[in-house]
C-alpha cells in the first residue's frame, strides 16, 4: 500500500504469487547485484526437482561487482549472523 520495506514486499509477493497458483517464485534485488543471466541455472534447479534453489555472492562461482568494501563486510558479517542464529549452511 505504501514504502514498508523489503521485508513487507517479499511477504506481499509471496502471498501473492501463492495466491495467484503459481508454482516458481523468484526473488531478485532490482540494484543489478544478481545477475539475471543465471536465471535460468536456478530454474534448472527446480525443474530437476529441487524444493528451493538459491544464488549466493558468497560461495564458489559467485561474486560481487562494484561494492565498497564496507558493504562486502556488511553482507558477510549478517550472512554469517543468520546462518549461525538459524543454524542452516546457506550463505547469503
Amino acid at each position: 500500500k505504501g514504502k514498508e520495506g523489503l521485508g513487507a514486499a517479499y511477504i506481499a509477493g509471496f502471498k501473492w504469487g501463492l495466491a495467484a497458483g503459481y508454482d516458481v517464485l523468484v526473488e531478485m534485488d532490482a540494484d543489478g547485484s544478481h545477475k539475471p543471466e543465471q536465471l535460468p541455472l536456478l530454474l534448472d534447479a527446480v525443474e530437476n526437482g529441487a524444493d528451493l534453489a538459491m544464488g549466493s555472492r558468497w560461495v564458489q562461482g559467485g561474486s560481487v561487482v562494484n561494492w565498497p568494501l564496507y558493504r562486502q563486510a556488511i553482507s558477510r558479517i549478517g550472512s554469517t549472523y543468520a546462518r549461525i542464529m538459524l543454524g542452516v549452511k546457506i550463505k547469503d
